[in-house]
């Protein structure tokens, strides 16, 4: 499976559960959020959007320290930053910053619905049940907050379809 970085995350890679290997998944999404936001919020002109991006790249990286807690105490070596991430296309003006935002949400969305998958899957005892509840609750709110997220940048790219029916895929 590819990471918004490009690098692929096997799903069995050293033993690693399917929970584990999505909270990578996920990690690596706000590792290049993380990076992303502060390259975006140079091309924008509007101070709410600038505002808005400070707050973004906060948030990101505190869900990435917290996803990087996570998987330490799980026994797992968080996934690396990578050295940059570039934009899918030349950050010339506020619209193609805007593009690269809503991308950037889209991946954090998918990692999300992969954990939600993940969490379904986890099973066999009542530890593994507890962290599957807590690992679902991580995945829904995750996902909301990035498809909600998406949707803002999305409203200012396409007025008429601010939403999509499924978020993440």
């Amino acid at each position: 499976m590819t990471s918004p970085s490009g690098s692929t995350v096997s799903p069995n890679s050293a033993g690693a559960s399917t929970a584990i290997t999505a909270l990578q998944n996920v990690l690596d999404a706000q590792h290049a959020a993380y990076f992303a936001y502060s390259m975006i919020g140079v091309r924008l002109t509007d101070a709410t959007q600038v505002s808005r991006v400070r707050d973004l790249q906060a948030e990101h990286r505190a869900t990435r320290d917290d996803l990087m807690a996570q998987l330490s105490s799980a026994g797992a070596a968080p996934v690396a930053a990578q050295p940059s991430y570039a934009p899918p296309e030349k950050l010339t003006d506020a619209i193609a910053a805007q593009r690269w935002a809503l991308a950037l949400e889209e991946a954090c969305s998918a990692g999300y619905r992969f954990l939600l998958v993940a969490a379904a899957t986890e099973t066999g005892t009542v530890a593994a049940a507890t962290e599957t509840g807590t690992l679902r609750k991580q995945a829904l709110t995750g996902l909301s907050g990035s498809a909600q997220t998406a949707r803002y940048w999305r409203a200012l790219l396409t007025p008429a379809t601010p939403t999509v029916p499924f978020p993440g895929i």
